[in-house]
C-alpha cells in the first residue's frame, strides 16, 4: 500500500514538472524568437562613447588615440533605429584627423563624414544624398 502510494505520488510529480517544463519551453521560445531578430539586425560599430567609463587623463588620451585609428573594439548599437555606423574627420595637408565615431542614421550624415550601411554599403554624405533624392 505505501509503495503504490509513493508511485502515485511521484507519477502525480512527473505529470506537474511535464506541464511545468512544456510552459516553461513555450516561454523560452518565445523570448527566442523575440529578441534574435532584434540582435539580428543590430549594427555592430566602433564608438567612442565610453558608456559611462570613467578615464584617468592619461587613459583617456589613449582611448581617445585608439579610437580615432580604430583600434577600439567594435560593439553593437543601443538604438535599433540606427542603420549607420558614422565617423567624421577633418583633413588637413593631406592627414585625416577623426574627431567622432557612432551609430546613426543617413539624416545625421553632414559634412566631412563617411559612413557604412547595415546593408554593407559604404560612401560619403554626396552619395548619400543621392540615395535619399532616388
Amino acid at each position: 500500500m505505501v509503495t503504490k502510494i509513493i508511485f502515485i505520488k511521484q507519477q502525480i510529480f512527473n505529470i506537474f514538472i511535464q506541464k511545468y517544463l512544456q510552459q516553461y519551453s513555450l516561454f523560452l521560445f518565445i523570448l527566442f524568437l523575440v529578441k534574435i531578430p532584434e540582435n539580428a539586425l543590430a549594427l555592430d560599430c566602433i564608438q567612442c562613447d565610453r558608456q559611462a567609463l570613467w578615464y584617468s587623463p592619461e587613459e583617456n588620451e589613449r582611448h581617445i588615440s585608439r579610437c580615432q585609428k580604430g583600434l577600439i573594439p567594435s560593439t553593437k548599437c543601443m538604438n535599433s533605429s540606427h542603420t549607420h555606423c558614422i565617423y567624421s574627420y577633418y583633413r588637413q595637408s593631406g592627414v585625416i584627423t577623426v574627431t567622432e565615431r557612432r551609430c546613426g542614421t543617413v539624416e545625421e550624415i553632414s559634412g566631412c563624414t563617411l559612413y557604412n550601411h547595415l546593408d554593407g554599403q559604404n560612401g560619403t554624405l554626396l552619395e548619400a544624398q543621392e540615395q535619399i533624392l532616388m
